[in-house]
C-alpha cells in the first residue's frame, strides 16, 4: 500500500523495500532517510507488533539478513520523532471521527489512551484529508487511518486499514457505528 500511497501523491516516510541482492545498499539507505535511527517495520501483524526501532548500522544489518533470510518482505522507513500520532476513521468519502494515540510507556510506539482528551482533542484537517485520500486510493469505504503529525506541520501516512477496530472511540462518545450505517442507508440498493 506505501507504493500506492506513493504514486497517488500522498505524503509517506520515504521507505525502502529491501531484498536479500540489495542488502549491501543499508548505509546508503540509512544516508538518505536521514541517519538513525530508522524503523523496520514486518508486515502482517498488528498493535504496533512487527515495528522495530533500529539505532544501530551493525544491527538494522543483522535484523534485516535474518528477515529476509526468513522468507519476510520488510519495509525499512524513515523514523519521525516528536510526531503525534492520529487514528482517523473514514466511512465514505469523509473522516467521521478519531482520536490522538499516544507513546507505550518505555517504547516509541503509539496506542489508544484511556484519556479521554484524547478523543476529545480536534483532529487536524490535513489528517483527515490525508486519511479519507488514503481510503480512496484503496477503493474502500471503510478505513481505520494512521498519520503522524510533526511539530513542523508535516503529515505522515503510516497505513490504512480495513477492517479496522474503532471500539475506543465509540466508548468515547464518537458514534463511528451510526456513521457506518448512515453510509450504508443512504447508498442506493442493489438488484
Amino acid at each position: 500500500a506505501s507504493l500506492l500511497f506513493d504514486r497517488s501523491g500522498l505524503p509517506v516516510a520515504r521507505t525502502f523495500w529491501p531484498t536479500k541482492q540489495t542488502l549491501h545498499l543499508t548505509p546508503t539507505w540509512v544516508n538518505d532517510l536521514g541517519g538513525l535511527p530508522v524503523v523496520v517495520k514486518i508486515m502482517g501483524f498488528s498493535g504496533g507488533q512487527g515495528v522495530i526501532r533500529v539505532d544501530s548500522l551493525v544491527t538494522l544489518r543483522s535484523l534485516l539478513g535474518a528477515l529476509l533470510a526468513q522468507g519476510n518482505s520488510p519495509l525499512l522507513c524513515a523514523y519521525v520523532p516528536d510526531a503525534v500520532h492520529w487514528r482517523v476513521f473514514v466511512v465514505g468519502n469523509r473522516a467521521v471521527g478519531g482520536y490522538r494515540n499516544v507513546p507505550d510507556q518505555g517504547d516509541f510506539r503509539t496506542s489508544a489512551s484511556d484519556d479521554p482528551a484524547d478523543y476529545a482533542a480536534a483532529l487536524p484537517p490535513q489528517a483527515c484529508e490525508i486519511a479519507v485520500a488514503a481510503t480512496r486510493a484503496l477503493e474502500f469505504e471503510l478505513g481505520g487511518v494512521d498519520v503522524l503529525t510533526h511539530p513542523s506541520g508535516r503529515h505522515y501516512l503510516l497505513e490504512a486499514n480495513f477492517p479496522c477496530y474503532f471500539g475506543h472511540a465509540q466508548q468515547n462518545g464518537q458514534d463511528i457505528a451510526g456513521a457506518i450505517l448512515d453510509h450504508l442507508l443512504d447508498k442506493p440498493p442493489r438488484i
